[in-house]
């Protein structure tokens, strides 16, 4: 990802200026506007001070700044991604025209489970005001991408996804908004997929257990659309054989594990635990459809 640089018009005015200054210090005897000599000396002062001025943001500054904005502690990290995910689900939420209790209660339900009741509450009383307050969306997930590195930003696509998907259902409104948030935050195409694939498999697990008193037929259809559904997750064919089905697993599994956010905020670490886990329960799935350990 192409770092942004912010800010720029700063470093360009900064040059401007001291390029007038120097000017001015030359022919401090003789200035005027009429002056050609004066004015010229201004002009190529002004070219030089600011590419130089140019390239000690974009090259020094902007690295600095962007290095210790990323890097502020794993509780500052934190704190944005949740901030930056209360006020797109606010959207979300709102982009069908209407607020449904059943996703405000899976947001509380899925906060108080990975931060506890009180940091929750606190939370859920940000989502209440974003809900009232239209956000700017754009802008938003802008600062996501230049604020979160690619590994927060994968988690939020998750959080995000478990409020889209918390009815069963992901209508084209709702694709079509996700679709933007993905392409605005920066976030590569595949945390889309992933995070889509595993909810489609989570839901069917969860059809799948529900399912295990019911008719045999019953759960061998359920049992079925299960199946696709981990296959779907690993990105393979039914017919994948035995070294393609652990080599896509081994894949998934490395991008990942929860050893790659050993050293962020607990709900990172959390939503990678509950990813990893049904990364390997689909691939469990299939070895034993596919017969093989």
């Amino acid at each position: 990802m192409l770092m942004k640089i912010q800010k720029l018009w700063i470093s360009v005015m900064l040059g401007i200026t001291a390029a007038i200054i120097a000017a001015l210090s030359e022919n401090q005897s003789s200035y005027s506007t009429d002056d050609p000599p004066i004015l010229i000396t201004i002009f190529l002062y002004a070219a030089a001070f600011v590419i130089i001025a140019i390239f000690i943001h974009v090259f020094i500054v902007s690295p600095i700044i962007h290095f210790f904005q990323r890097n502020k502690g794993y509780l500052a990290r934190e704190r944005k991604l949740l901030d930056g995910f209360l006020k797109i689900v606010a959207e979300l939420i709102k982009s069908d025209g209407k607020t449904a209790p059943s996703e405000i209660q899976h947001i509380r339900e899925a906060l108080e489970k990975d931060l506890g009741t009180e940091d929750a509450d606190l939370y859920m009383e940000l989502l209440d005001e974003y809900l009232k307050t239209p956000q700017d969306i754009r802008a938003i997930c802008r600062k996501i991408d230049y604020e979160l590195d690619e590994l927060s930003k994968t988690q939020l696509m998750f959080l995000i996804m478990g409020v889209a998907t918390v009815d069963g259902l992901l209508s084209n409104t709702e694709l079509d908004f996700l679709k933007n948030v993905m392409t605005w935050a920066g976030l590569p195409p595949k945390s889309f997929i992933h995070a889509s694939r595993m909810f489609n498999y989570k839901r069917e697990r969860s059809y799948k257990e529900k399912s295990r008193e019911k008719a045999n037929q019953q759960r061998r259809s359920v049992r079925s659309s299960a199946i696709k559904s981990a296959f779907n997750l690993l990105d393979i064919p039914e017919t994948a054989s035995k070294s393609v089905i652990k080599a896509a697993y081994r894949t998934l599994a490395k991008m990942h594990h929860p050893d790659r956010y050993a050293h962020r905020g607990s709900l990172e670490q959390k939503k990678a635990k509950e990813q990893f886990q049904l990364i390997a329960e689909a691939y469990d799935l299939v070895k034993t459809h596919k017969g093989f350990k």
